[in-house]
C-alpha cells in the first residue's frame, strides 16, 4: 500500500464513495475501481470478475498490469481457476508463494513477473455472490490488516453500487414493459397485481408470474385474498398506514413494506398502487406493482454503517472537519475544526447549527473575508468536488480546502469542508518557487544547451534556447540519453559521463555533428550535478570556428601572396616566367582548382591568347588551343572585365545553350571558373583565371578579394617589363644629372666632411690620451666638441641629400610603389621595427608612379620611420598606410599612433632645422621633414599633416599621376 496521510486516504475514500454512488454503468463501475486501486496500493496484478447470467460466465471488466494475452487467458480460464473459486465458495482466498511462482502451478495464469502472494474477495450482493476481486504482488509475502480492510470495503461496495445497477436495470425494463400494452402484465418482472375494491375485502384477483416467483405463493394461495397476509405477523410497518389511507380515499400511493415468502423469508417490497376509475368516477380496481427492493435496503444499510464508520475516522484526524446537510444544518464536526477557527462550542454542541450561526460569536477570521465568502457561495451553487483550494488567514496561517459534495442516488444530501494547515509547507514552497525562479530566469537568459542527466543515464531536464540542435524537448525528456534521436549527441553524453566518473571533476569537451545537413560545432563542460546526476552545458561554437577557418585561409593565402611578392621585389626578368608558373601552380593548389592561367587582351587586333597555365595532375593543357581567341565569342566576359568586375560562373552547366561561351568552356570540362581582370592605368590588360573541372566550386567573397590581389602583383609584374625598357631610355639623362650630384658630393666630402671627421677623430684621441687627468670641467668640453662634431657632420650628410633635391624631378622611371614599401619595410626598416614591435599595415595595392626611385623611397623612409620614432612610451607603434587614385591624382596617408604634433606647430615641422623636442631625447637633425616636403614638391604635390597630442599624426601625400 502507498504511503499516505489519513488525510489524504479520507479524501480518495470519499472521493470515492461519491463517485460510486453516481455509477450508471457498468463501464463506470470498472473505471472507478480501476482508478481507486491504483491510487491506493502497489500490486502488480489486479482484476475485477463480475458474473454474466446470461452467458453463465466470469467476465473480466477490469484489470491492472495484465498484458493482452494475460486478459484474453484470464477471462477464459475465470470459472476453473481461483475468481472461479471463490465465485462459488462465497469466501475469501488468501495465497503466498515462497518462491516466487510464474507458472500456474497453484491455480492462476502463468505470469511475466514472479508473483509472492495473491489474494481474492468475493463480491457480493447481499448474499448472492455476483463475482470476484483479485490482488497479486511480486514483492511481498502478505498482505496487511489495513489494506484487507480497504479492499473489502472497496469489494463490498463494489457489490453494492453492482446491485444497484442490476436493480436500475430491472426497474427500467418494468416501465418499459408497462408502456408496451401487450406485454405489460405477463412478461414485467416486478409483481403486479390487481384488486377489487368493490368485493368484501378488496381482493385480489389477479397477480403475475414476477409476483408468484418473488413471493413463491401459487395462485390458488392468494386470488381472492386481501393483500395483508404478505405482511404476516409484522402489521405496524408505518407503510401499511399509508397504504390503508390512500385506498380509504381512492388515491394511489408507494410504500416501502417488509413482507414475507411462502417460506417465511422476509424481503422488502415497494408497492406502487394506483385506483382506476370507470366512465362515471366509480372506482373498479387498484392495480399494485410490487418490486422487491431487498438489496437496495440492504445496500442503504450497509452504505449507512460504512458512513458511521467513515465519520469515526474523520472525527479523529488532524484536519479540520465539517459536514452539513443539504439544509446548510451541521451534521458533524471534529476538535481540529473547533481549534482551527477558535470556536467556543464542542463538536457535539456544532451538530445541528447553522455555520452563520456557529461563527457568530467569532471575530476576523481570513484575511479576505469577502472573497472567502464568495467562493463558498459558488462552490456551494456548483455542488462539484472542489480539491486544494488555498485559504489564508488573518493571522497568517494558509490552509488548503476540500470541497466533496455527499450524492445519495444522484440526490444532493449536503457536502463536507475539509481543512489542512498547510502554513508550513505553504512558506516552504513559496521560498522553493522563488529560488525556482530566479535559477530558471538565469538558465533562460544564457544562450546554451543545458542537459540534467540522472545517474541512471535518463535526461531530466533539457534545455535549447536557441533551438541549436533542431530536437524537440519531448524526444529528450525522461528517456536515456541513448534513445536520442542524435546518435553522436549520445555518444557526447555517454562520453561526458564516462570522463567525469573518471576524474571525479569537471569534463572539457569540444565536437562536431550534423544537424539539418549543416555541421555545427559545440564545446562546454560537463560536472556532477547536486547527489543524483550531472549537468552538461553547451555552447555553440560553429560562427567561430567558420571566422577562425576563414581568417587561417585569409593568413594562408595572405602569406603565400607575400611570399610570392618578396620573390618578385628585384627577381631578374630572364626568371619571371618561370616564378609567374610557380606562383599560378601555389594558387591553384591553394583554392583547390584544377587549373589557372593567364590570358593577355589585344584591343588593336581584338584577339585574346593564353599566356601562362598550371594543370593539376590528370587535366588536359588549353595553352596550345587558347591563341587569339576573338574577344566576340564572349562578350559579356569582356564587358565584365573592362568595368574591372571578375567573371564568376559557379555551374557552367546552366549557362543558356544559345551561348558560344558553353560550348567553349564545356569542352574544356569546366564545371565552374573565376577570371579576374588584371588591369592597369584604370584599363584590362588582360586576366587571371582558375578552374574547378572535376567538381563544382562555390567560390566565395573572400576568394575573390583574395584573388584580386594577386592579379594585381602579376600586373605588377607585366608593367615592369615596361619600366625596365624605359630605364634604358632615361638612363643617360640620369648619368648626367648624378655626375653634376657627384660633383657637389666631392666638395662636400672633402671640404667639409673631411674636417669634421678630423675634429671628431682627434678628439676621441685626445680624451683617451688625457684619460684620468682632466678635471670634470675639461672633460665635460671635450665630449661637447666630439658630439658637436658629430652633430655638425650629420648635418652636413642632411644637407647633401637636401642639396641633391634642388633641380625638379624627373619622370624617368615607371616605380611598383608597393614593391618599394615592402623593401623599404623588409629591408631598410627591418631592424628598428623588429627592436620597437611596430607593426606596419598595407590596407591596399599603390600601383605605380613614374619619378626617381631614390626621392621615392628616401620620402616614404623618413615617413614611416619617424613614425616609429616619435613613438610614445611603452606602446608598440602602429603605421598603417593607405592609398587611392582620383581625379588625376595619387593621395597617400601614412598613419601613425605616435606622440602626436600640437596644431599650431604643423606647419612649421616642415621647415629646415626646426626641431620640437630635445636632441636628447630624439636624436635628428631637423632637416628630414624639409626634405620630405622638397621631395613633394618637386612632384608639383602638396604634403599636410593632422595631429593630436598624444593621438598620432597622419601625414597626407597628394602627387598628381603621370599618365
Amino acid at each position: 500500500m502507498k504511503s499516505f496521510t489519513s488525510l489524504h486516504l479520507i479524501k480518495e475514500l470519499s472521493a470515492f464513495t461519491s463517485a460510486m454512488s453516481r455509477v450508471t454503468t457498468l463501464e463506470e463501475l470498472a473505471f472507478l475501481n480501476k482508478e481507486i486501486v491504483s491510487s491506493l496500493f502497489t500490486f502488480d496484478y489486479a482484476g475485477l470478475y463480475l458474473f454474466d447470467k446470461d452467458e453463465a460466465r466470469l467476465r473480466l471488466v477490469m484489470s491492472l498490469g495484465f498484458t493482452e494475452e494475460e486478459e484474453r487467458m484470464a477471462e477464459a480460464t475465470a470459472m476453473e481457476r481461483h475468481p472461479g473459486r471463490v465465485f462459488r465458495e462465497k469466501r475469501e482466498y488468501t495465497f503466498s508463494y515462497p518462491d516466487s511462482r510464474t507458472d500456474d502451478q497453484n491455480g492462476d495464469i502463468p505470469r511475466i513477473k514472479k508473483i509472492r502472494s495473491r489474494i481474492y474477495f468475493p463480491v457480493m450482493n447481499h448474499t448472492e455472490c455476483v463475482g470476484a476481486f483479485g490482488i497479486s504482488s511480486s514483492n511481498k509475502d502478505n498482505f496487511s490488516e489495513e489494506e484487507i480492510e480497504l479492499l473489502r470495503f472497496i469489494t463490498g461496495l463494489t457489490g453494492v453500487v453492482y446491485a444497484n445497477l442490476h436493480h436500475r436495470k430491472v426497474r427500467q425494463l418494468i416501465m418499459e414493459d408497462l408502456r408496451l400494452k401487450e406485454q405489460a402484465i405477463e412478461s414485467a418482472q416486478n409483481g403486479v397485481i390487481i384488486t377489487n375494491p368493490q368485493l368484501p375485502d378488496n381482493p385480489m384477483i389477479y397477480a403475475n408470474k414476477a409476483f408468484y416467483l418473488m413471493t413463491g405463493y401459487t395462485k390458488e394461495d392468494v386470488i381472492g385474498k386481501n393483500c395483508r397476509f404478505l405482511q404476516g405477523e409484522d402489521k405496524d410497518q408505518h407503510g401499511l398506514s399509508v397504504l390503508r389511507s390512500a385506498i380509504r380515499e381512492k388515491k394511489g400511493c408507494v410504500v416501502e413494506l417488509k413482507n414475507f415468502r411462502k417460506d417465511g423469508t422476509p424481503f422488502w417490497n415497494e408497492l406502487r398502487i394506483n385506483p382506476l376509475f370507470d366512465d362515471n368516477g366509480a372506482i373498479t380496481n387498484f392495480i399494485g406493482v410490487q418490486t422487491d427492493i431487498t438489496k437496495r435496503v440492504l445496500a442503504e444499510k450497509e452504505l449507512k454503517e460504512y458512513s458511521t464508520r467513515i465519520a469515526s475516522l474523520l472525527g479523529n484526524i488532524p484536519s479540520g472537519i465539517l459536514v452539513e446537510d443539504e439544509h446548510g444544518k451541521i451534521v458533524l464536526a471534529n476538535d481540529s475544526f473547533c481549534q482551527i477557527f477558535g470556536l467556543s462550542f464542542t463538536p457535539a454542541e456544532l451538530v445541528g447549527m447553522e455555520c452563520t450561526e456557529a461563527f457568530s460569536q467569532a471575530g476576523r477570521i481570513f484575511r479576505d473575508p469577502d472573497e472567502v465568502a464568495m467562493g463558498i457561495q459558488r462552490t456551494l451553487a456548483e455542488r462539484k468536488l472542489k480539491k486544494g483550494e488555498l485559504i489564508t488567514f488573518d493571522d497568517g496561517r494558509y490552509f488548503e480546502r476540500v470541497y466533496v459534495p455527499i450524492m445519495i442516488e444522484g440526490d444532493y444530501r449536503g457536502h463536507l469542508w475539509l481543512y489542512d494547515d498547510i502554513t508550513e509547507r505553504k512558506r516552504y514552497e513559496d521560498m522553493l518557487m522563488q529560488a525556482k525562479e530566479h535559477s530558471q530566469s538565469i538558465v533562460a537568459a544564457l544562450p546554451e544547451l543545458l542537459f540534467v542527466v540522472s545517474r541512471k543515464g535518463f535526461i531530466e531536464d533539457y534545455k535549447d534556447a536557441e533551438n541549436e540542435l533542431l530536437i524537440k524537448p519531448r524526444d529528450f525528456l525522461y528517456k536515456h540519453y541513448s534513445e536520442s534521436p542524435s546518435p553522436e549527441l549520445a555518444g557526447v553524453i555517454e562520453n561526458t559521463i564516462e570522463e567525469i566518473r573518471r576524474s571525479g571533476g569537471p569534463a572539457e569537451i569540444e565536437f562536431s555533428m550534423l544537424v539539418n545537413g549543416e555541421t555545427r560545432y559545440f564545446s562546454g563542460k560537463g560536472r556532477p550535478f547536486a547527489q543524483e546526476g550531472y549537468i552538461i552545458i553547451l555552447r555553440n561554437i560553429t560562427s567561430q570556428k567558420n571566422i577562425e577557418r576563414e581568417i587561417l585561409a585569409h593568413n594562408r593565402f595572405q602569406s603565400i601572396l607575400m611570399r610570392i611578392s618578396s620573390e618578385y621585389i628585384n627577381i631578374p626578368l630572364t626568371e619571371v616566367d618561370a616564378k609567374i608558373n610557380e606562383s599560378l601552380e601555389r594558387i591553384g593548389r591553394f583554392t583547390g582548382a584544377d587549373r589557372s592561367y593567364i590570358f593577355t587582351y589585344d584591343f588593336e587586333s581584338r584577339t585574346t591568347s593564353n599566356t601562362y597555365e598550371w594543370c593539376e595532375t590528370g587535366i588536359v593543357p588549353q595553352i596550345e588551343n587558347l591563341q587569339n581567341l576573338p574577344m566576340e565569342l564572349f562578350p559579356e566576359w569582356i564587358a565584365a572585365h573592362t568595368k574591372g568586375e571578375p567573371m564568376i560562373i559557379s555551374n557552367v552547366h546552366l549557362l543558356d545553350e544559345s551561348t558560344r561561351l558553353k560550348e567553349i568552356l564545356g569542352s574544356q570540362g569546366i564545371q565552374s571558373l573565376i577570371a579576374i581582370p588584371m588591369t592597369a592605368e584604370g584599363k584590362p590588360i588582360g586576366f587571371v583565371g582558375f578552374d574547378w573541372v572535376k567538381h563544382l566550386h562555390e567560390i566565395t567573397e573572400l576568394e575573390g578579394k583574395l584573388l584580386a590581389v594577386f592579379a594585381q602583383l602579376l600586373v605588377n609584374i607585366s608593367l615592369r617589363r615596361e619600366a625596365e625598357l624605359l630605364l634604358k631610355i632615361e638612363k643617360e639623362n640620369a648619368q648626367a644629372s648624378n655626375k653634376a650630384l657627384s660633383e657637389f658630393a666631392y666638395i662636400a666630402s672633402h671640404d667639409l666632411r673631411e674636417p669634421l671627421r678630423k675634429v671628431s677623430a682627434f678628439g676621441s684621441l685626445l680624451n683617451k690620451s688625457l684619460a684620468g687627468r682632466l678635471d670634470e670641467d675639461e672633460k665635460e668640453n671635450l665630449d661637447y666638441m666630439i658630439e658637436g662634431a658629430k652633430r655638425m657632420q650629420q648635418m652636413v650628410d642632411d644637407l647633401l641629400q637636401y642639396s641633391r633635391l634642388t633641380a625638379k624631378a624627373k619622370s624617368s622611371e615607371l616605380i611598383n610603389l608597393d614593391e618599394l614599401l615592402l623593401e623599404i619595410i623588409h629591408f631598410d626598416l627591418a631592424q628598428i621595427i623588429e627592436d620597437t614591435y611596430a607593426v606596419i599595415s598595407l590596407e591596399n595595392t599603390m600601383g605605380f608612379l613614374r619619378g626617381e626611385k631614390t626621392q621615392l623611397k628616401q620620402l616614404f623612409q623618413n615617413l614611416i620611420g619617424n613614425g616609429i620614432k616619435y613613438r610614445r612610451k611603452d606602446v608598440p607603434p602602429v603605421v598603417t598606410i593607405r592609398s587611392k587614385r582620383d581625379g588625376g591624382y595619387l593621395t597617400v596617408e601614412i598613419e601613425d599612433n605616435g606622440i602626436g604634433i600640437d596644431a599650431k606647430y604643423k606647419n612649421q615641422i616642415f621647415e629646415m632645422f626646426k626641431r620640437l623636442h630635445s636632441k636628447e631625447k630624439y636624436e635628428g637633425s631637423g632637416i628630414g621633414l624639409a626634405i620630405c616636403k622638397k621631395i613633394v614638391e618637386n612632384y608639383r604635390g602638396e604634403i599636410e599633416v593632422e595631429s593630436e597630442p598624444e593621438k598620432g599624426s597622419v601625414f597626407s601625400i597628394k602627387i598628381p599621376v603621370k599618365e
